[in-house]
Formats: structure tokens, sequence, C-alpha cells
């Protein structure tokens, strides 16, 4: 194997790759869930004293049903005053506190275009809650009918895979995202704990051998169209996706004293020289967009308000890019938590998704001390994507399966 990983090394160097994803018709999430409709009942007749009668009982019956269900609302609304029980859902205009919601039932438009899932941080053999985080995956896209599944990358802990055979692509992925709801494509970036492994064995495509679902590339563009262009039709892209490696860019990472980072496919005698590569190639795809949303995808975030904190080479380097080029949505990993941040001094959201496994549990921010800061939540979860020509649904889902907070973005970037 380590000669077929050899050569693809040679091959991976510099390729970049793009994949056209059909339009799906499948249904969205769980629908609004419709109360049961009585059944009717037939009555005997009764004379008028009786009906009187009959009457009577039930206005008192009615007065105390009304009693109790007032009793009962006053309760919950007491009970959720205290403790804080709801459901954000912001335009992405004012901070939404809290971290609890709703258990299901959500209601999604079912004329989404797209719909995905976004996920990072998770290969843990399924450990640290990967799996309750899995199940709660499965249990929405039951009703979601993702088309894909993104990952944000560290996909394999701690020390990524050794190679094409390693054991833990069966015990960290195929065997935790087992279900059948979970059974589309995974579009992968490389995260810094894949790097401390063999990085090349997870772009090999042996590993797609092992399990279909699975592409990772160091770059890619995910594209869909807004109609069925299989008869040879022009079709303007609703949503491109910009799936890039953010390792490299950031120099922490060049001079490592603990371990030893695996730079083989990549300029690591010239890092500038690679530098600007990547950013020619990000800037390039960017330009050429003619899509009506615009994401970029990488493992390390540009801002965040977790343990790592922001990302100034991607501050400097790649937020420009983002700004100049009409990017509505930045999307990572890395800080093992779900926030979501919008910037006066930005029109990009700014989302992190890195809570599918380990979570460190630190505290949110005070409001004052975090600008922009939108949502904050220090556990385990995943981000859910709608998209339709008007708008994209951001819902963040927790560990216990709860839709905690949700967004919509505007063409207006607002």
């Amino acid at each position: 194997m380590k000669g077929a990983v050899g050569e693809m090394d040679k091959r991976m160097e510099g390729e970049s790759h793009s994949v056209t994803i059909p339009v799906a018709t499948s249904p969205l999430l769980a629908q609004e869930i419709s109360p049961p409709q009585p059944h009717a009942k037939a009555y005997p007749v009764q004379d008028s004293s009786s009906l009187s009668h009959t009457l009577e009982s039930r206005r008192r019956l009615v007065g105390r049903a009304l009693l109790v269900a007032t009793c009962v609302s006053l309760a919950i609304l007491l009970w959720t005053c205290i403790h804080g029980d709801f459901v954000a859902d912001s335009s992405g205009d004012a901070p939404s506190a809290g971290s609890s919601g709703e258990s299901g039932g959500s209601s999604f438009s079912s004329s989404a275009g797209a719909r995905f899932l976004v996920l990072g941080d998770w290969g843990r053999d399924g450990e640290y809650n990967q799996s309750l985080v899995a199940a709660q995956m499965a249990r929405l896209a039951a009703d979601m009918a993702p088309q894909f599944v993104v990952s944000t990358g560290d996909n394999f802990y701690d020390e990524g895979i050794a190679d094409v055979t390693a054991r833990q692509f069966a015990t960290s992925f195929t065997n935790v995202y087992s279900q059948a709801s979970l059974q589309v494509p995974w579009y992968s970036v490389l995260g810094n704990h894949d790097y401390y492994g063999n990085a090349l064995a997870q772009l090999h495509p042996h590993l797609t051998t092992r399990d279909s679902r699975w592409v990772c590339r160091r770059s890619m563009v995910l594209s869909l169209p807004l109609c069925d262009n299989s008869q040879g039709v022009s079709c303007t892209a609703l949503l491109e996706i910009f799936l890039y490696d953010t390792t490299p860019l950031v120099r922490e990472y060049r001079s490592e004293l603990r371990r030893t980072l695996d730079w083989r496919g990549l300029n690591a005698n010239n890092w500038t020289k690679q530098e600007h590569a990547q950013l020619k190639e990000l800037e390039g795809w960017l330009s050429n967009s003619q899509a009506t949303w615009k994401v970029v995808i990488g493992h390390h975030p540009v801002y965040s308000f977790g343990d790592h904190g922001n990302q100034q080479e991607l501050i400097d380097a790649v937020k420009p890019l983002l700004e100049r080029h009409g990017v509505q949505l930045y999307m990572n990993g890395h800080d093992h938590n779900l926030q979501h941040i919008r910037r006066d001094d930005s029109p990009v959201h700014y989302v992190t998704s890195g809570g599918g496994s380990k979570a460190w549990r630190e505290a949110p921010p005070a409001a004052e001390a975090a600008p922009g800061l939108q949502y904050f939540w220090p556990g385990q979860g995943f981000v859910a994507v709608e998209v339709d020509a008007g708008e994209v649904r951001l819902s963040f889902v927790g560990v216990d399966g709860r839709v905690m907070y949700r967004t919509r973005l505007g063409k207006e970037g607002r």
C-alpha cells in the first residue's frame, strides 16, 4: 500500500476537483405535525329536560377543563421563564442567548433546492458522544433526506490514520454512521489532526472502495444547479461550496515541536509558494462562480470565540477573498462547539461546526467580549443547512436532538 500512496502523492499535488450534485426531490426535515382529528360520534335522541341537564353538565366540564388548561399553561410559562427553554429563531441581526430548544417536530420548507449536514472534529471510535451525535444526525436525516454530509476536518483522532488499511476508518466512520439515512456522500477536508498521521491516506481512492460514501480532497468544489442539466441545458448554480485545506496556511504547525506533521504532497520546502498557490486556486474558483449562494468550508476558523480563537492568517489572507467575491457563508470546525458570528465589519456569516465528539464545555463568552456573536453552544452537535433561491436556513442541533438555534440568511447578506 505504501507504493500506492506514493503514487497518489504525485497525482494529488496541484490537483483540484469539481463535483456537480443533481437536485434531489426527497422530502425535507420533519414537517409540522398536525393534531389528530376528532372522530365523529353518534348520540341518541334525548327529551328536552334531559338535554338541558346534559348541556349544563357539559358546560361545567368545559369550564373545569379550561381552568386546568390555563393553570398548566401558566406553569409551563413560569418554568420556561426560569429555565430559558426556547428555540432561538434569529434573522442574524441580534444575539440569541441560551443553549436549549425543542426536541423535534421541526418545520422546514419542502421546497429547498439543497440540504446537507455539516459536522466536524468527530473521529473517536464512537466515544465522547460521537455515537450519540451520529444517532441524532440519523434521526434528523430520516426526515430531512440530505443530499450529502460535509466534514470540516479532524476526521480521525488523535493522529489521523497510518495508511489506507487503518482500522479507524471502520471504527470511527463506517461503523458509527451506519444508519440508512446517512448513506449519502461525505465530502471531507483535512484538519490539523489528520496531518499528524498519513494525510495522503485519507485522500487515497482505496478508502472509497472500503466505503463508497467517502470523498476527501485537499480542495474541491461542489455545485448544485437550479435545473436538471442532464439534457445539456445550461443551468445557473443555486449553490457552490468551496472546500479547501487550511492547515498549510497556519504557521504554528510548521514549527511543531511535539510531533511532526506529514506534509507529503505539499510544497513544504517553500511555504510562501504553497500559500500563494492555495489562495490563488481559491480566488480563481470564487471569481469564476456565478452561483446564487457561495459557501467556503475549511477546518480552521476565520473568527471564533472558542478555545482556539481567531486564526490571524485566515483573517489576513482569506477574509478579503470572501468579501471581495460575495461569499455569504464561511463554515469551519477546529473549535469543539457550535457558533454563529456575524460581525458589523464583514458581510460574511461565520459558522463553527466542530461538535462531532469530544467537547471542551467552555463557558460562553460575555456579550461585551464577543462582538458579532449571535449564538454559542459549548457542547456536541451539528448544523443542518437548507438552501433555496431566496435564503439559506441554518439549524443548530444538539447531542440530545434539540434544534437549539435557527437563523436565516437573506440575499442581502443579513
